[in-house]
């Protein structure tokens, strides 16, 4: 579990999920890393520095903060005023996906040179955000 403190922030969590395989000397199989929660993400894909940031400018671009969106209108929504206004965070996690699946080989997680499993805040900041592992 993470607490998050940005409203878009992303974290490497390649080496949790390494740990997890050493711990219980898994030497081949696959592993899946999901989100539970439908404003963040896990994706693979490179940690660099310029890439993530290029990345928020492209979900801005494509899901823009200052668009209408009809899930933010409670008018429309039947919800109370006091719930979070963030479908732009819903929909920027269905664009980046909510799990992936990594083989282990020869007990370690079979990624590119340059591959990361990342997990994407995109509501925060928040307690308790989290990934689930499962591993087979």
């Amino acid at each position: 579990m993470k607490d998050t403190q940005k409203k878009t922030e992303f974290y490497d969590f390649t080496p949790e999920v390494q740990k997890i395989i050493d711990v219980h000397a898994i030497q081949s199989g696959i592993v899946t890393v999901k989100t539970n929660h439908t404003t963040t993400a896990v994706f693979l894909n490179e940690k660099e520095v310029g890439l993530l940031y290029d990345l928020e400018v492209w979900l801005e671009k494509i899901v823009p903060r200052d668009a209408y969106y009809r899930h933010d209108d409670f008018v429309h929504r039947g919800s109370d005023e006091s719930e979070r206004v963030n479908a732009v965070s819903h929909l920027r996690a269905m664009i980046l996906g909510s799990e992936v699946t990594v083989a282990i080989v020869k007990g370690k997680l079979s990624l590119g040179t340059w591959q990361s499993i990342m997990f994407a805040e995109l509501d925060g900041g928040r307690q308790q955000r989290g990934i689930e592992v499962i591993v087979m």
